[in-house]
């Protein structure tokens, strides 16, 4: 067992750890700094590899609209578009420093695009009020990674790569060591710290549907719980329309070119699940999907999501037709304002055009973008299908900059502790369900259960089935130690997740309960006001236990 100390010990090497990284060696250079990270920097993580028509920064500039008090514009819509369920305290710091993020990140070398006028380019997207999206293209995460693991290089900050944390040694209330292990090697790692910050990425590998990198098993949210932490708002995960097999969100301007919606047949299929407004609105809410991608309760674009979701577990498979027209396209109903906003153009280019020419004229980038993955949209069509993204995150150049700056004066103020040899001990179980088996079985659950369509029989029935798991007991198989160590965390925060989902009996942003799900009859359990409030869980005696929390709410004088 090799033992490592350093001052500061940062666990993930996604945007918030390097970011995170950084502004704790920029603060004080003098203190030894290690980040750790499950796969190499630049091949792990979202940030690292995922990509969407045209990727969205969100940032209030001083000349985002509206000319007066912008950045409390941004924290309200941060707020409502989060079911308004997070802190609005929070929201505010965000939106706030969002200026000095953004120009951090061009200091380091992210190509943001600018307009005419030499200004950072914005657009409309995701549900805002006012254009804010700055953009570098497909590609703004991936450059933003870049830019920070080339930074990281210009530093003495240590980095350790294929590391995966799965424990804390805790003494009182504090995390002084950490149990790791290299996934190459499998050999048990000891690192202790003055302080750590854990920055270790989402848990869309509990899930058969999502676009995270195959490493993401929710290591930091199952560590955080066994070590006393608040686990708050797990019912809350994006699920938006993607591709099936690259880390691609099909959103923006994809949506806006208006596709013909087809399946494996060249069925138009879309109307066949809808009724009444829906199907008389449905070239709008094609179009106003570019702008609410993730499904939400409150977009009434979310029959969108739930049709495609009714036709696959049907056994179709679908794809988008940048060909043809639906036939459902109204030009009247195009919304001019949106288009406008969006993609700088007027709704005239919808006369006599085909989608394909349209993508061309709004978003030529992503054609070519695509054709690096052999989809030729003049050709070929785009498959579709409903998949987890971003896993709560899109937060973390502010706050990783914040941990960071605070990690690092707690470090100088703190000396290392003793562990002893109890503190080292592991149990490895060679009995019970192989690791694989159990995998296999978690995301079975979670993709019935817990996915786009939650209905309490079925949240019910994947509660006893996570607890028969547990009960049985996880086993070391022929994958390894790692491996073995990823399933009991995605067990962990599997059962998280599906209590939250239970508690939660309501329908409220991407969180979408059912009384009755049999299109087109989808029967929602509504939104209840007096829901507005978080759910927190964390473990006590070995157990969850949970809390209803009321969130900071915005002050009265901006509501």
């Amino acid at each position: 067992m090799k033992i490592i100390k350093r001052d500061l010990v940062i666990i993930g090497g996604g945007s918030a750890g390097m970011r995170s990284a950084l502004s704790a060696y920029e603060k004080d250079p003098t203190l030894s700094i290690l980040l750790i990270a499950k796969k190499p920097l630049g091949v792990g993580g979202v940030t690292a590899q995922a990509f969407s028509d045209r990727m969205a920064f969100h940032a209030t500039l001083s000349y985002t609209l509206p000319p007066q008090k912008n950045y409390l514009y941004h924290a309200l819509d941060i707020y409502k578009i989060g079911g308004e369920v997070s802190d609005y305290n929070l929201a505010e710091i965000l939106a706030k420093n969002s200026e000095s993020a953004i120009q951090y990140l061009i200091s380091i070398g992210v190509p943001f695009v600018r307009d005419k006028e030499g200004k950072i380019d914005q657009f409309l997207t995701d549900g805002s009020i006012y254009p804010r999206a700055c953009y570098v293209g497909p590609n703004t995460a991936i450059e933003i990674a870049k830019a920070l693991h080339r930074k990281i290089k210009e530093t003495k900050i240590e980095v350790m790569e294929n590391v995966m944390a799965y424990d804390f040694i805790l003494k009182g209330n504090r995390a002084v060591a950490l149990k790791a292990i290299d996934t190459s090697t499998q050999e048990i790692l000891v690192i202790q710290a003055k302080a750590f910050i854990l920055a270790a990425g989402g848990a869309g590998e509990i899930y058969h549907q999502n676009v995270f990198t195959s490493e993401m098993t929710g290591d930091g949210y199952a560590m955080a719980l066994r070590a006393g932490a608040e686990l708050v708002n797990m019912e809350f995960m994006q699920i938006g329309l993607c591709h099936p097999n690259i880390l691609f969100a099909e959103s923006g301007s994809i949506f806006r070119a208006l596709p013909k919606i087809v399946d494996e047949n060249g069925k138009e299929f879309l109307l066949d699940y809808l009724e009444g407004e829906d199907r008389e609105n449905l070239c709008a809410l094609e179009f106003k999907k570019g702008a609410h991608w993730p499904v939400s309760y409150e977009s009434p674009t979310k029959v969108i999501d739930l049709a495609i979701y009714y036709h696959t577990l049907l056994g179709h498979k679908v794809y988008m037709d940048f060909n043809n027209n639906p036939s459902y396209l109204i030009f009247e109903h195009i919304p001019d304002e949106i288009l406008r906003w969006s993609e700088k153009v007027g709704k005239e280019i919808f006369k006599d055009t085909k989608p394909f020419e349209r993508l061309r004229i709004i978003n030529p980038t992503i054609i070519e973008w695509l054709k690096k993955y052999g989809i030729d949209l003049e050709k070929d069509r785009l498959p579709v299908q409903n998949a987890l993204q971003h896993f709560q995150g899109g937060v973390t150049q502010v706050f990783g900059k914040i941990a960071g700056e605070s990690a690092i004066e707690f470090a100088k103020n703190k000396d290392f502790v003793e562990i002893s040899e109890e503190d080292l001990k592991e149990e490895i179980k060679t009995i019970g369900i192989p690791a694989e088996k159990a995998r296999k079985r978690i995301k079975d659950i979670m993709s019935s259960y817990g996915f786009l369509v939650r209905i309490e029989e079925g949240i019910n029935k994947g509660l006893i089935e996570l607890s028969e798991i547990r009960k049985e007991g996880i086993a070391l198989d022929e994958h390894g130690p790692s491996y073995y160590l990823e399933t009991l965390n995605m067990l962990d925060v599997a059962e998280v997740i599906l209590t939250a989902i239970k508690i939660r009996d309501e329908s409220r942003g991407p969180h979408l309960r059912f009384i009755k799900f049999e299109p087109p009859v989808m029967e929602f359990l509504p939104k209840k006001e007096n829901w507005n409030k978080y759910i927190v869980i964390k473990k006590k005696n070995g157990k969850l236990s949970y809390e209803i929390r009321e969130p900071v709410r915005p002050r009265e004088d901006i509501k």
